[in-house]
């Protein structure tokens, strides 16, 4: 009795059976677990094939979304288009309130203005241009000096022709004295006749000398005047075709005046409005040379 209950309190542990590395066996796993691993397994691989075909189904959405996003835009985008083109096409239409009023015929054209009159100066003597006072397009007044040639020549001819006056009236004066005093002494009975009027023909010829010097001082004066080109009428100066220091001569053309009192303009008219065009039509034009004015003729 006591020695089972030693053996049954004290037991005796087997003894581990101790292998060989070469006889080593693997361990066998229970079926329970292999069975929970195949399922595991299985499942893991539907929630792969199940999270694929979402993504699949995902991205086919997204697709078809952008699609029809960019088929709206095209469309959109195709229908502004043909907007805007109906809207270019469509014609610019302008709206005017009927009234009753003048009728005003505008044909816009182009011309020039012409004097009535024109004038082409010239000078009447030869020599060298010495000043030019007026330029193209210049308004001058009769009497105005446009332009001057040397005229030092012509003052040299009135100052020799002056002085030769002044000597002729001297021997006039000389000459008028004495013949009075021949004619007292003649009177007298002192000096005869003859001699009287030997002083009476020299006399006269002093007075000839006197008139003939005054006509050469008057031509001298003449030649002076003509070195000046003086405006005949009141006008517009239309060209001036000289140059200072330029010599000229009778024939040179040195200015034209234009009578602008009274103008024409001269314009080219369509043939298909030359119908509408009669006299005493009423124009309206303007200048270049007046800007912002209008002019009115017929």
């Amino acid at each position: 009795m006591s020695d089972q209950t030693i053996q049954e309190t004290n037991p005796v542990e087997p003894t581990p059976e101790i292998q060989e590395p070469g006889n080593l066996q693997p361990e066998k796993k229970p079926k329970g677990r292999k069975k929970a691993f195949r399922y595991v397994s299985m499942l893991v691989v539907v929630v792969i094939v199940l999270s694929g075909i979402f993504m699949l189904w995902w991205i086919a959405g997204e697709m078809k979304r952008q699609k029809k996003e960019a088929e709206a835009a095209a469309k959109a985008a195709k229908e502004s288009q043909k907007a805007d083109q109906e809207q270019q096409e469509k014609p610019k239409v302008k709206v005017y309130k009927v009234s009753k009023g003048e009728f005003i015929w505008v044909m816009e054209t182009l011309g020039t203005i012409e004097a009535k009159s024109k004038v082409e100066l010239r000078f009447e003597v030869n020599g060298i241009v010495d000043t030019i006072n007026n330029k193209e397009g210049d308004q001058v007044k009769e009497g105005d000096i446009l332009a001057e040639i040397n005229h030092e020549d012509a003052e040299l001819k009135i100052k020799f022709r002056r002085s030769k006056l002044e000597e002729a009236r001297i021997e006039e004066k000389n000459w008028k004295i004495k013949v009075d005093q021949n004619k007292v002494l003649m009177d007298n009975g002192a000096l005869t006749p003859l001699k009287h009027e030997e002083s009476v023909l020299a006399l006269e010829r002093a007075k000839q000398g006197t008139k003939s010097a005054k006509i050469e001082l008057d031509s001298a004066q003449s030649e002076l005047e003509k070195t000046y080109l003086k405006c005949p009428i009141d006008g517009m100066v239309r060209s001036a075709k000289i140059q200072k220091g330029e010599y000229v001569t009778s024939q040179t053309k040195v200015m034209e005046i234009m009578e602008i009192n009274e103008v024409h303009c001269e314009f080219q008219v369509l043939e298909k409005d030359i119908q509408d065009v009669h006299k005493d039509l009423k124009i309206s034009l303007s200048l270049d040379a007046y800007p912002g004015e209008m002019f009115s003729g017929s």
